[in-house]
């Protein structure tokens, strides 16, 4: 089952497909596999039981807006995730149950070009690399106001990149690049 959606705004959750597409736009300048899954063009992909998706990438809000929500029982392993991959464009991952995990296996980028948000309010995220902020003018956020999150590797990029600390327990193996928290 594939759910392929152009609109405006549309809502699908995991438990309704096998493969989700949400835009299949790109440029030549872009190389966009086929295996990669875009949330975009203000979609949402929702996560609410076992998703594995290991083998893709996802992109949230590549060209445009796109929000990805872990939630219930949801428990999702993927490759990358890349967030806000044009300028201009905004990607929102949320992980907000005390059931839901997220694990990718290889790394998350938030704000590539554009601007990515990363809220942690409970369950389990493993991420193997994290890089905040990648591009001069991108903008990448992480709240962690409850559950777990552990990195192996952050890294902030040449953008602005933001932390908002207030709960939750944050493990972090290797750390390149300037962060100061108060």
């Amino acid at each position: 089952r594939v759910a392929l959606v152009h609109d405006n705004y549309a809502r699908v959750t995991s438990s309704d497909v096998d493969v989700v597409v949400f835009s299949v736009q790109g440029s030549e300048e872009e190389a966009v596999s086929e295996d990669d899954i875009i949330v975009d063009l203000g979609s949402e992909l929702v996560i609410t039981e076992s998703y594995d998706v290991s083998t893709r990438n996802v992109r949230v809000g590549r060209d445009s807006i796109g929000t990805l929500r872990i939630i219930e029982s949801g428990d999702m392993d993927v490759m990358s995730i890349f967030t806000g991959g044009k300028t201009g464009a905004l990607g929102s991952v949320y992980v907000s149950s005390a059931n839901s995990e997220l694990n990718v296996t290889n790394s998350m980028t938030l704000g590539v070009s554009g601007e990515g948000h990363f809220d942690v309010s409970a369950g389990v995220v493993t991420v193997n690399s994290l890089l905040v902020a990648s591009q001069a003018g991108s903008t990448g956020s992480v709240t962690l106001s409850g559950g777990k999150l552990r990195v192996e590797s952050l890294e902030v990029g040449e953008g602005f990149a933001t932390w908002n600390l207030t709960g939750g327990e944050l493990e972090v193996v290797l750390v390149s690049g300037d962060i100061s928290l108060r």
